[in-house]
């Protein structure tokens, strides 16, 4: 079922003419657009909704009258017609709600589950860089203890030579595989 319905019957729909229904979109009374081409597209539920509020009103504002005349107003030929199957468009708009409520709360549901598993992944990077800050803080207080140590007797050369011959105690790539 399409989300938009053309003016003609949307007035059909709402046993309206079609005039009433421009005024309801004109007014935001319908969510309703003007395509490029002029046409008008309204929303369906838009105006389900509309219509389950708000009944179509005869003559001179009197609402339309389930026994068939109208209140407030003579019944003529020009009269707009009465609603007809109020209770099915609202039984239809209430199943679409109930229907865009449970996608809605789906989506919910699974926005939830994706923030959960960033929120996850974003701890366990915590973690590794915390790990990796530990061990390059561990290197720096070995190597200020080895160049202390190499100002007795070494070149700078030769103590950064040990330095960089012993391999670190966790290879880089190790983390990331945890």
């Amino acid at each position: 079922m399409e989300a938009t319905v053309g003016l003609q019957e949307a007035a059909k729909m709402a046993a309206v003419s079609s005039t009433t229904v421009r005024r309801w979109a004109q007014t935001g009374a319908v969510a309703a657009a003007k395509s490029d081409d002029g046409v008008w597209q309204i929303d369906r539920q838009s105006l389900m909704v509309h219509l389950a509020v708000e009944p179509p009103r005869g003559l001179h504002g009197a609402t339309a009258h389930p026994g068939g005349g109208r209140r407030g107003a003579s019944a003529s030929a020009d009269a707009e017609p009465e609603v007809g199957g109020g209770t099915e468009y609202l039984r239809q708009a209430l199943t679409e709600a109930r229907q865009r409520i449970s996608d809605l709360e789906r989506s919910v549901r699974e926005m939830q589950a994706d923030k959960d598993s960033l929120h996850r992944e974003k701890d366990e990077l915590h973690r590794q860089i915390g790990a990796l800050h530990a061990e390059f803080r561990a290197y720096f207080e070995a190597d200020r203890r080895r160049l202390e140590a190499g100002s007795s007797g070494k070149s700078a050369a030769e103590v950064l030579e040990e330095i960089m011959s012993q391999p670190p105690a966790t290879p880089w790539w190790k983390f990331w595989g945890d």
